[in-house]
């Protein structure tokens, strides 16, 4: 014969309570581990976009400034004040502009070293109240590597400027992957 059971007497078990209470227990360490996760991921996919954007911006200018330019270097200084993180400069004659109408352009990273580092892109025209500093994105890079080196005709570029045939930059944004080669030929007279 079974017992019935008073209303005061109504409720769980002890062993009903501690198998919810670790039941509870796994499902929230799954759910902070999948945040946990997707917090990360979060992060490493906004630096892969930003890396993105900025060797796209980089590509968009460096191919029409290096179509352009007739004198290539790594030491001719004079559009952007004083920046130490310059790695390449270039410099031509506008057609048709007046009064000789030369353009100088300087590439840089800022700052010069370092594990977040943006750039930045000088342009110095005839006739301009000072020089024209556009930032063209952002790097950050946790490898030791140069996160952007040129070269010209597949040589260091020249501290005196010169007029290579191809100019290469190679943008180290991301540790893991390879860096991303862009060689622009010249355009000949």
């Amino acid at each position: 014969m079974r017992r019935r059971r008073r209303p005061s007497e109504a409720g769980f078990t002890l062993v009903e309570v501690l198998v919810t209470v670790a039941i509870l227990g796994v499902i929230s360490f799954a759910l902070t581990e999948s945040i946990i996760l997707g917090l990360r991921t979060t992060d490493d996919t906004a630096g892969r976009i930003s890396a993105a954007a900025t060797v796209h911006a980089l590509s968009s200018y460096f191919t029409r400034d290096t179509q352009s330019a007739e004198e290539v270097s790594v030491t001719d200084s004079d559009c952007a004040p004083a920046d130490p993180g310059v790695f390449l400069h270039l410099r031509w004659t506008e057609l048709g502009a007046v009064g000789g109408g030369t353009t100088r352009v300087s590439y840089a990273l800022d700052p010069p070293a370092g594990r977040e580092q943006d750039v930045i892109r000088w342009m110095c025209t005839a006739g301009s109240t000072g020089p024209d500093r556009r930032v063209l994105g952002h790097l950050s890079h946790l490898g030791a590597a140069a996160a952007l080196s040129a070269s010209c005709d597949g040589a260091p570029c020249p501290t005196e400027p010169g007029v290579p045939a191809r100019v290469t930059l190679s943008v180290n944004a991301e540790p893991a992957a390879p860096p991303t080669v862009l060689t622009v030929r010249r355009r000949t007279a």
